[in-house]
C-alpha cells in the first residue's frame, strides 16, 4: 500500500457548481423576403465569419418590380414636367385674365398630386432594390452553422421559415448556479476586481479552462435556493460545446496555511470522511476529518490532520485500528496485524493471503 504527507499550503478559495456550456450568441436565420433559395454557400457545422455568405435567394421577381417602378417613375416625372410647365402659363395668363383663378387651381393641384405619385415610384423602387439586397443573407456573427433549416430549391416564407442557427462559441459562455449563502462574500469580493472561474470537462479534470466571471443573476430562485452566474472563457481551441456539462469552480481568493491531503487517502463511512494516519509507533491510526474543497488531487482537511502527518492512500480496506505499517521503500508501506510479525517472501513481496 501507498502512503502520502498532509501538507500545509496556499489553497484557492472557491465557490464549486455543476456549469452548463452555452452560446454567447445563438442567432436564428431567417429571411426577410420570400422566394426560392437559388445558392447555398456553406456546409452545415461549419465555422463562418462575421457577414459570411451564407444563402442567395431568387432575387428575379424583384428584379422585375425594380424594373417597374423605374418606368412608372420615369413616365410620371415627364407628366410631371408636363403639368408643372402648363401651371406656369396658367399662372401667366392668370395676370392678363385671360386663365381663372379656378383653372390655375386646378393646374396647381395637379402638379402636387404628381409629386406625390413620383414620390409613390421612387419609394416602391427603393423597396424593390431592398428586396434584392435581403436575398443576400449573411451571418451577422462569427461562429458555427447548424444544420440546413432548408436545402437548394427550397421554398422561404418572409421571416417566417427558419434557414439555420449561427452559435457564436468564441468566446463561449458556462452558466451555473451557486447557494444563495455564497452571495454575500461573492459580492464582496466581486468590488474593485473580476473574479476568476475555472471550468473543467468531466474528461479532463486536470486541464481546466480559465475565464472570468460576468454575470450574477438579479433574483435568487426561491425554490432551489440557488442564484445562476454566467462566465465567459475564450474558447480558442473550441473544446467547449454549447449544452456540455463541466464543473465551474467560482475563485473567490486565496487561504495560506492550509492543511491538504491526497485525494486518494479520503475514505467516506456512515458518520462521514475518514482516514488512517500512521502515527509515530508506525501503527495504522483512524482518524474522522471535516472536508474543505478538493482541488487538482488534493482534499483540504479542515479538522482531523496536522500538517506533516503521513497518511495511507492504498489499500485502506486491508487496515484495521492499530495494525503495524512497515516501509517497505519510498512512499510504500505495508500493514502488520499487532502482535504479528510480518514475514516477506524471497521476492520482498508478503506471501498470499497477507
Amino acid at each position: 500500500m501507498t502512503v502520502g504527507h498532509a501538507v500545509q499550503e496556499t489553497v484557492l478559495e472557491v465557490v464549486q457548481s455543476l456549469g452548463t456550456v452555452q452560446t454567447v450568441n445563438a442567432m436564428p436565420i431567417t429571411s426577410r423576403v420570400g422566394g426560392q433559395i437559388r445558392k447555398v454557400h456553406f456546409t452545415e457545422g461549419q465555422f463562418v465569419e462575421k457577414d459570411a455568405l451564407l444563402f442567395t435567394i431568387d432575387s428575379d421577381p424583384f428584379q422585375e418590380q425594380l424594373n417597374q417602378a423605374e418606368a412608372f417613375r420615369t413616365r410620371d416625372l415627364a407628366r410631371l414636367k408636363f403639368l408643372t410647365t402648363e401651371a406656369k402659363r396658367l399662372e401667366q395668363l392668370k395676370k392678363t385674365d385671360v386663365a381663372s383663378q379656378s383653372d390655375l387651381d386646378r393646374a396647381l393641384a395637379e402638379v402636387a398630386a404628381m409629386e406625390a405619385t413620383v414620390l409613390a415610384d421612387e419609394a416602391e423602387a427603393k423597396q424593390a432594390r431592398l428586396n434584392i439586397a435581403f436575398c443576400t443573407i449573411q451571418s451577422p456573427v462569427a461562429g458555427r452553422t447548424s444544420a440546413y433549416g432548408l436545402n437548394e430549391g427550397g421554398i422561404v416564407e418572409a421571416n417566417k421559415t427558419q434557414l439555420l442557427v449561427v452559435n457564436q462559441i468564441k468566446p463561449i459562455h458556462v452558466a451555473f448556479p451557486v447557494p444563495e449563502r455564497s452571495l454575500p462574500e461573492i459580492q464582496r469580493r466581486m468590488k474593485g476586481r473580476t473574479l476568476e472561474v475555472r471550468a473543467s470537462l468531466p474528461d479532463a479534470p486536470d486541464k481546466p479552462h480559465v475565464g472570468k466571471l460576468v454575470f450574477v443573476d438579479n433574483a435568487i430562485d426561491t425554490q432551489s435556493g440557488m442564484i445562476l452566474l454566467k462566465a465567459e472563457f475564450p474558447n480558442d481551441d473550441e473544446t467547449l460545446w454549447p449544452g456540455q456539462f463541466v464543473h465551474a469552480t467560482l475563485v473567490l481568493g486565496e487561504k495560506p496555511d492550509t492543511v491538504v491531503v491526497p485525494e486518494a487517502a479520503v475514505q467516506h463511512g456512515q458518520k462521514g470522511a475518514y482516514v488512517f494516519v500512521v502515527n509515530s509507533e508506525m501503527a495504522a491510526e483512524f482518524r474522522q476529518i471535516t472536508l474543505g474543497v478538493t482541488q487538482d488531487g488534493g482534499v483540504e482537511v479542515l479538522a482531523g490532520v496536522k500538517a506533516g502527518e503521513t497518511v495511507v492512500t492504498d489499500g485502506q480496506n486491508k487496515l484495521k485500528k492499530g495494525f503495524k505499517v512497515k516501509v517497505k521503500g519510498a512512499g510504500q508501506e505495508q500493514a502488520t496485524p499487532p502482535g504479528e510479525k510480518k514475514q516477506e517472501s524471497a521476492s520482498g513481496k508478503a506471501p498470499p493471503g497477507n
